[in-house]
């Protein structure tokens, strides 16, 4: 499983990522969130939701977008808090969009966050897998927030099942 996402890592462009093109969130539930947070699509420019907190990790999904130029993919914005005394590296295993099984979500550079720290990344998401052509037909995304030790990359922590709702 994790020699199948560290290709999909490695397989995955560096690009690099503009932070405009907001979509606001609708809601979002996963196994382990403790505080589930609903904003309307008219809810506020700042828009990030929790979407775990467990004894490992804290994350945020802030935003759904494309980049101008770069065709054929959208990305979904995590910023993740690392409570543990490890470097983790964090990536996203059995996703989904509308529905749809997605086969691998890269990102660009590996997000690897050290002890007491925060990362933010854009989760790549292929649209040619996909009945969608552009982030705007995205109504909803599943996926399990997968944390692993760094240093073995065994993994450490997953939150399944979360779904957000846009």
């Amino acid at each position: 499983m994790i020699g199948s996402a560290i290709a999909g890592v490695v397989a995955g462009a560096i690009v690099v990522l503009s932070l405009s093109g907001r979509m606001d969130v609708g809601g979002v539930s996963g196994e382990r969130v403790q505080d589930e947070q609903a904003q309307d699509k008219q809810g506020s420019a700042q828009g990030s939701i929790e979407i775990a907190n467990d004894g490992y990790v804290s994350a945020e999904f802030e935003k759904i977008y494309e980049t101008p130029g770069v065709e054929g993919v959208f990305y979904v914005s995590l910023n993740v808090q690392n409570k543990t005394d490890k470097t983790i590296w964090v990536y996203l295993d059995k996703a989904s969009v509308n529905k749809e099984s997605v086969s691998i979500v890269s990102t660009g550079v590996l997000l690897y966050i050290a002890p007491g720290n925060s990362g933010r990344t854009g989760f790549i998401f292929p649209m040619a897998q996909l009945s969608v052509d552009s982030a705007s037909d995205v109504r909803n995304i599943t996926f399990d927030l997968v944390t692993a030790d760094e240093a073995t990359l065994n993994e450490i922590d997953r939150v399944k099942g979360i779904s957000i709702d846009l």
